[in-house]
């Protein structure tokens, strides 16, 4: 079933480039450890859940929409699409304008989200119209700047409005903890606060984290949002490239049905091994059992790095239910006792539910076995908490409400937007 993606902002549009990308790459690559006739069948699913291939098109195009409030990123991300010269943007599939949101949700949500209203809701129509099967979206944004946020926020309600009953996953991305915006953590409880009510569901990654993947594990010296973006595309594309559970194939639906069975847990965490470089690529082998015990720990100490923890650290993460997608030789018959501790998961799940697993013996991204996992768990809770606290500093103090109040945001929807994360700071503290 095909997904149509829907790039938001800056940090959207970048990471949708990157996505496209790494999902091609996969599908194109040479060594892939299975028949052609395998192969074949993964490949054209890929495309199929992914690109548009008419009969006069040179190259397939993306099922994507691409929106900002000014050009030069959009136009930046269709040039280096194009300079690849294996997939493309399709034309008229593009909404920006000439000036931005300033880092300001209210402009974003409240401004540039009406305007933009009908032209991007024609856009994802016309791209909806093109699948034969949708089986959702999937919104990629940021939670930090005005239009990714609060624009982001405001397309993913309107979609919920006039595509009632399509799945809508967003990927969002946490700014760095010291600060890339000065208002972004009231960006980031405003945004969330939205999304919980609207999305069906909602995977969060943090800077902090991609920036110590691609430091400490992929040897970066100088690591750049480039990098970033690519650790996050890699974990997307291993995520949503074809995979198969109980003999069929895995759709959108499949990923909410194991993960969000209840309304007030829908904010999911992704970690994915082996970690490593391209130049460490060729001559780095690794073992079933080795590469689950990492995701363990890994989940239980809330890294997304494999690196930097203590093997004798107690556990303290506990989840809601988790979802493993392994990658490689014998994939589907894994023993995954390492992630079915029953005292990992919350009492009231049943221990059928608890863990779920969707595999594929393909190879991806040249590597030989790889696992991620989608977890649903008191993980988020601590980026939450940080968050809502220094949101509520500066709330206090009436620091720069009067930006959001140009724009006609009042006091009423901070305390709401307060209301809905501090409650959902609650529920996870107290899986």
């Amino acid at each position: 079933m095909a997904v149509v993606t829907i790039q938001i902002g800056q940090c959207g549009n970048q990471i949708g480039r990157q996505l496209f990308s790494t999902i091609h790459n996969d599908i194109t690559a040479k060594q892939t450890a299975v028949s052609s006739s395998q192969n074949d069948d993964y490949t054209s699913a890929s495309l199929q859940r992914f690109f548009r291939r008419e009969t006069d098109m040179h190259m397939p195009e993306a099922r994507a929409v691409m929106v900002d409030m000014e050009h030069k990123v959009v136009t930046r991300m269709m040039s280096e699409a194009n300079k690849e010269g294996m997939w493309k943007y399709g034309k008229g599939q593009q909404y920006f304008k000439n000036s931005g949101s300033g880092n300001n949700w209210a402009h974003g949500y409240l401004v540039h989200g009406p305007e933009a209203q009908e032209s991007v809701l024609e856009l994802v129509r016309r791209e909806a119209e093109a699948c034969d099967r949708l089986g959702g979206f999937l919104c990629l944004m940021s939670l930090a700047g005005g239009t990714g946020s609060g624009l982001g926020a405001f397309i993913t309600g309107c979609l919920r409005e006039h595509f009632a009953h399509a799945h809508i996953i967003n990927q969002v991305v946490a700014p760095y903890g010291d600060g890339e915006v000065i208002v972004q953590d009231y960006n980031t409880v405003l945004t969330l606060s939205r999304l919980h009510r609207d999305s069906d569901a909602v995977i969060v990654a943090e800077n902090d984290g991609l920036h110590k993947v691609c430091a400490t594990r992929l040897a970066h010296k100088h690591v750049a949002f480039s990098h970033m973006n690519s650790v996050l595309a890699h974990q997307l594309g291993a995520l949503l490239q074809p995979a198969a559970t109980c003999g069929r194939a895995c759709t959108l639906s499949d990923m909410l049905e194991a993960l969000v069975s209840h309304p007030d847990y829908k904010l999911l965490s992704m970690m994915h091994v082996p970690q490593v470089s391209n130049a460490s690529l060729s001559f780095s082998t690794s073992t079933w059992p080795s590469l689950l015990t990492r995701l363990q720990r890994m989940h239980e100490m809330h890294s997304v790095a494999d690196e930097g923890f203590s093997w004798a650290a107690p556990s303290r993460n506990r989840s809601v239910c988790n979802l493993l997608v392994a990658r490689g030789k014998d994939s589907s018959s894994l023993d995954c006792l390492p992630l079915t501790d029953r005292r990992s998961y919350v009492s009231w799940m049943p221990a059928s539910c608890t863990l779920s697993l969707w595999s594929h013996p393909r190879h991806y991204a040249g590597l030989e076995r790889s696992a991620l996992l989608l977890s649903n768990s008191a993980s988020v809770a601590s980026l939450l908490d940080r968050v809502v606290d220094k949101a509520w500093g500066m709330f206090s103090s009436r620091a720069y409400l009067h930006q959001y109040a140009r724009f006609g945001l009042g006091e009423d929807d901070f305390v709401n937007s307060f209301a809905v994360l501090e409650q959902i700071v609650h529920n996870y503290k107290n899986l």
